[in-house]
């Protein structure tokens, strides 16, 4: 995903910067990387759902299913802009 990752845009939603979504937009990441620090991160900018590339049509539906009844609370915009992202 050019120009940037899709941590750095799940950052700039959270912490505010990116003005054309809301905060606490749902983001799911369906990804190549299933390095432990890039997913523990991405559970730092409260991402609802994480999958790994090549994911089964069921195991998509689940993910997505899990992140839309999934509550949270919103940290504020300073706690996300805080986190320090891997180099991928």
């Amino acid at each position: 995903m050019e120009p940037i990752t899709g941590l750095e845009l799940l950052q700039r939603i959270r912490d505010g910067r990116n003005p054309g979504m809301v905060r606490d937009t749902r983001f799911v990441m369906l990804t190549g990387h299933g390095e432990v620090e890039v997913v523990q991160t991405a559970a730092l900018l409260d991402v609802d759902g994480y999958a790994i590339k090549s994911i089964s049509q069921k195991g998509l539906v689940q993910t997505l299913t899990r992140a839309f009844a999934r509550k949270r609370i919103l940290k504020s915009g300073s706690d996300y802009g805080a986190v320090v992202l891997p180099q991928t």
